[in-house]
């Protein structure tokens, strides 16, 4: 579900050729920010429309036009005929990744959307180890007490023996 619309891009003069469609470039976008921001938060992030809510739409809304905006131009661009113009689609998917990560790492609060249970630790896999004791431990505490030193592996450069 994007968070923005066609109308909202920040593409300016710029025109479009006929392979680059705008819309699939828009979901991609809010495909990539929600990847990034599932961990924290339930995704599609849906907001409804109230003030307390304003804030979070309109960076959620921003972070998809940037980072459309800016991937577009990019790919405009692909060729390098314009520094400029590549420069300023830089600019805008740098400034939609630092908005996204600012989200992912708590600095910005989505105020309105469900947020994941943090001591569940997201949606992230969990590793779970059966053994009460690593059988890698156990190797080198069987070899490793005061008594008995593990013995110094000489190591010469350039030398081979």
């Amino acid at each position: 579900m994007p968070y923005s619309d066609e109308s909202d891009l920040l593409l300016g003069q710029v025109p479009l050729p006929s392979y680059i469609s705008a819309a699939a470039y828009i979901s991609n976008a809010a495909e990539e920010i929600d990847a990034v921001i599932g961990m924290t938060y339930v995704t599609p992030v849906s907001l409804q429309e109230t003030p307390e809510n304003r804030a979070s739409i309109l960076i959620l809304k921003k972070a998809n036009n940037f980072l459309a905006s800016g991937r577009i131009i990019m790919a405009v661009d692909a060729g390098g005929q314009e520094s400029e113009l590549h420069k300023y689609g830089q600019y805008l998917v740098r400034q939609a990744e630092a908005i996204i990560k600012a989200i992912k790492e708590g600095e910005f609060q989505l105020v309105g959307a469900v947020r994941l249970n943090p001591e569940l630790g997201g949606t992230a896999p969990i590793i779970h180890n059966a053994d009460s004791e690593s059988i890698v431990d156990a190797y080198y505490d069987n070899f490793n007490r005061s008594n008995y030193p593990l013995p110094r592996r000489r190591v010469s450069f350039g030398e081979h023996t």
